[in-house]
């Protein structure tokens, strides 16, 4: 399982990592994304994120989809990732476990203000 640090750019476990891994099976607010066009996702997505981080609500699960039904169309599953990366509250971020959306979804983890 790789972690993603956005501090330093570098992709590691560190003990707070170790930490963050543990709660995975315990999201504390979801977002499910089928049913949204691109645009209203990525408000959808920032909104979520703000809130969570402004009222410490971490980890967070986000349901994206899986995507593949229209080829050659940009579906959420391809855009989400990103958009969450780039987001400054993300601390950290990955695939969700099979149970709670396997390769649809990821947990993310966001720094309380």
């Amino acid at each position: 399982m790789t972690w993603v640090d956005h501090k330093n750019g570098k992709r590691h476990i560190s003990v707070d990592q170790r930490r963050l891994r543990r709660t995975v099976d315990q999201p504390q607010a979801t977002l499910d994304l089928h049913g949204y066009t691109l645009a209203a996702a990525q408000a959808a997505v920032a909104q979520f994120l703000d809130q969570a981080s402004a009222q410490g609500v971490s980890p967070l699960l986000v349901i994206h989809g899986r995507g593949g039904r229209h080829p050659g169309r940009t579906s959420l599953c391809d855009v989400v990732p990103a958009w969450v990366r780039h987001h400054p509250a993300v601390i950290a971020h990955q695939p969700a476990p099979v149970q709670l959306g396997g390769n649809g979804a990821m947990v993310v983890w966001v720094r309380r203000r």
